[in-house]
């Protein structure tokens, strides 16, 4: 009899599909999400100032932050009926494969970067996760995480600094995800700008959804749903799983090469993996966080963690999509390798664009230093030796 893990990239496909229906899977969206778009609310207290989430219909890839053109501060985020199910599609498959490892040579690549997890019953599974409880989670915040990257353009007035096709800012702003078809459209400055808007949306967006999980996990644990209302390294693993999936999604949308140079609307994935996994580690390991939701990763542990789910994340890529299997070890190096020169250059371009742009934000963004992307001492020591090297 075929299983699963024998069948065609197709007919996993089809199979996946069969398994979810849009009426469900919008319900259950509009009803998670309901949470979050509250916990952006305060950023609308205005009489003429709102914010809302509409579902567009469309069975393709598609998510969209809109302000829209009318007195007063109201904005849209737009998501697609196909990207609700593509996004379940993805944490389906990822946990059936991450159930499924026993041993053998993906169990030997993961010594490679450290040591390899602890199977259970559940293969990698992190310990006492079941299955169901795992697909769902990883669907809701990978949902989660691209609703708050919209919501971030938004709220950090991104249309201000982005520039259109023939270099004028935009009157209103539409941001589209998943590869558009004007995804290339841009070049030079322009690009750059577009790039450093997203990476800043990104960085805000791993920021709430950190937040956002612990106020639930604490809100769980005083209803008596959850045993401990701390977050512990099951959270965190669930979290880099479901960015892992996006970001290899991107990638499957436009797998366009990195040369340093910013091109088109929207940075590589792997660097924006890079970047969000930087931007965790750093939240993580404020002792603010750690002292309001009992978290305790040092920066080794979390680095072991990211480690673990990329390998899994890619591993699963290259079988569920019959793709060559450097795809992913170039991947994995653009995220994991810090010495080239080609990055350098890039991070000293995002720095020096960041540090005016977020000047500017912060006029009209009072108070919200911690969602305001800053970065780490690897980032700031490679961009400063890049200047230096070409004076």
């Amino acid at each position: 009899m075929t299983g699963y893990s024998d069948l065609s990239a197709d007919k996993k496909r089809k199979f996946e599909e069969a398994i979810f229906d849009y009426p469900t899977l919008i319900e259950q969206a509009q009803n998670h999400l309901e949470f979050f778009i509250g916990f952006n609310k305060d950023h609308y207290r205005g009489e003429n100032e709102s914010i809302k989430l509409t579902w567009y219909e469309y069975n393709g890839l598609y998510a969209e932050a809109v302000a829209l053109n009318l007195p007063g501060k109201h904005h849209e985020v737009r998501i697609s009926y196909g990207t609700l199910m593509e996004l379940s599609c993805d944490a389906h498959a990822l946990t059936r494969f991450s159930a499924g490892i026993r041993s053998g040579e993906l169990a030997d690549l993961y010594k490679q970067f450290g040591k390899t997890p602890n199977l259970n019953c559940h293969g990698i599974l992190p310990e006492g996760l079941e299955p169901a409880k795992c697909q769902q989670r990883l669907y809701f915040h990978a949902l989660e995480w691209i609703f708050h990257h919209e919501a971030a353009h938004l709220l950090q007035n991104h249309a201000l600094y982005r520039l259109d096709g023939n270099g004028h800012t935009q009157s209103s702003l539409s941001v589209a995800e998943f590869g558009s078809e004007e995804a290339n459209s841009i070049s030079g400055y322009a690009s750059e700008i577009s790039h450093v808007t997203e990476l800043a949306a990104d960085y805000e967006a791993i920021y709430r959804l950190l937040i956002s999980i612990a106020i639930s996990k604490r809100l769980a644990a005083k209803d008596g749903l959850v045993p401990d209302q701390n977050m512990n390294e099951t959270d965190i693993w669930l979290i880099l799983g479901s960015m892992a999936s996006v970001f290899l999604l991107f990638y499957r949308c436009n797998p366009s090469p990195f040369n340093g140079k910013a091109l088109g609307k929207h940075p590589h994935p792997a660097i924006r993996f890079q970047f969000a996994m930087r931007a965790m580690a750093r939240q993580i390991m404020s002792p603010a966080f750690k002292n309001e939701f009992g978290i305790d990763l040092d920066e080794q542990r979390i680095g072991w963690l990211a480690h673990q789910v990329f390998i899994t994340c890619g591993s699963n890529f290259i079988q569920r999509y019959e793709r060559d299997p450097n795809e992913a070890v170039e991947f994995g190096n653009l995220i994991l390798l810090d010495d080239s020169i080609e990055k350098a250059e890039y991070y000293h371009c995002i720095k020096s664009h960041w540090e005016r742009l977020r000047r500017e934000i912060k006029t009209h963004y009072p108070d919200q230093d911690f969602f305001l992307m800053e970065f780490d001492e690897g980032i700031t020591k490679r961009a400063t030796a890049y200047a230096e090297s070409k004076k």
